[in-house]
């Protein structure tokens, strides 16, 4: 569960901030959902996730050029998750100038996981749809049979939502939506000499630089996990160029630390979403009420509380609320979907 896009996330509840930087300002979607985590992780709200374990401390914003430390400072004015941070700054960030403070919550994305997968009700089975025979009718209703295991299940309503599974599952309906991919090319590195950072590195361009952020592996080592501007603009580079583009990127923001020792690895990710005529990222999440299915892209980890609020809210337009919870005995000898674990917890 999550092995796709999910784990893969940085695990920053983004403000839109980042976005802001550019001429167009935030899209208003990720304060909308950003509230909604916020009541979901207090334990409030349709799906509680207060035991889901949250970073709290303030992300830097590390403006490197004149126009981006100029839009920070009018942002600033406007938005009351950033401020301006004072000296002295992290022993890490010593050489940096006009630093401010975004007040970004971060999650455990493999906690995340699990705590959905939990609360399931009825618990979670895993099967591929591809392999059943799909019998499409009126109104969204649909019949899905499988040979093995011998099961079939009819719906009053098909909801897609594979990320990138969705381009697939997608052409099983007349006419489906299309799903477009945005794809990254992400560096990890792991050393004992790693401070602890969240950061994005900005300038007056529509998106970070860079953006960093800290984990710990299965052994307790830090991990950096590099995404941003170097994520989009490194996916035609080999790995090794990547990493030697992440190598001389580190080394211009951090002169004085020590990378000698440090174990490189880079990771490609699509981000799925709904197609867009100029291939832009859409500026919130995607639900379409096609005659045949309810086919949505959250977009972001962030915007996932958004589309599950508009499925609910389509749902309950054509008059369908959850069926009785299916009994245990229903579900045994079906197969269940482990979750996954995000990268940074894996062999490296």
């Amino acid at each position: 569960m999550g092995g796709g896009q999910t784990l893969f996330a940085q695990g920053i509840l983004h403000s839109g901030a980042k976005y802001g930087l550019g001429a167009a300002p935030p899209p208003p979607a990720y304060r909308r959902a950003l509230a909604l985590w916020e009541e979901a992780l207090s334990g409030q709200g349709l799906v509680p996730l207060d035991d889901v374990p949250v970073a709290r401390g303030a992300r830097w914003m590390w403006p490197v050029d004149q126009a981006g430390r100029a839009r920070l400072q009018q942002l600033a004015q406007l938005d009351p998750l950033l401020s301006r941070a004072e000296r002295p700054y992290p022993p890490a960030l010593r050489r940096a100038e006009g630093l401010y403070r975004l007040a970004e919550p971060s999650l455990d994305v493999g906690a995340l996981i699990r705590t959905l997968a939990h609360r399931a009700v009825p618990r979670l089975v895993h099967l591929d749809p591809l392999d059943a025979a799909w019998q499409l009718g009126e109104g969204g209703r649909c019949r899905l049979t499988w040979r093995a295991p011998a099961l079939r299940v009819d719906a009053r309503r098909l909801i897609l939502c594979g990320g990138a599974g969705n381009a697939a599952l997608s052409e099983r309906l007349t006419g489906g939506p299309r799903t477009q991919r945005r794809p990254l090319h992400m560096v990890m590195l792991r050393a004992s000499s790693l401070p602890a950072l969240s950061l994005h590195v900005v300038d007056a361009g529509d998106g970070p630089v860079l953006t960093l952020t800290t984990h710990l592996d299965g052994d307790g080592e830090r991990v950096w996990y590099l995404g941003g501007g170097l994520a989009e603009r490194g996916v035609a580079r080999s790995p090794a160029a990547q990493i030697a583009e992440a190598r001389r990127l580190l080394g211009a923001l951090f002169p004085d630390l020590d990378l000698g020792g440090a174990r490189w690895e880079t990771l490609r990710v699509d981000r799925a979403e709904r197609w867009q005529a100029d291939g832009r990222r859409p500026a919130g999440p995607d639900l379409v009420a096609h005659p045949q299915a309810l086919v949505g892209w959250p977009t972001k980890l962030t915007l996932t509380p958004l589309l599950g609020k508009q499925v609910v809210e389509a749902l309950a337009a054509e008059g369908l609320r959850p069926s009785a919870p299916l009994a245990d005995e229903a579900l045994r000898g079906l197969p269940q979907p482990p979750p996954g674990a995000p990268p940074w917890r894996r062999a490296g």
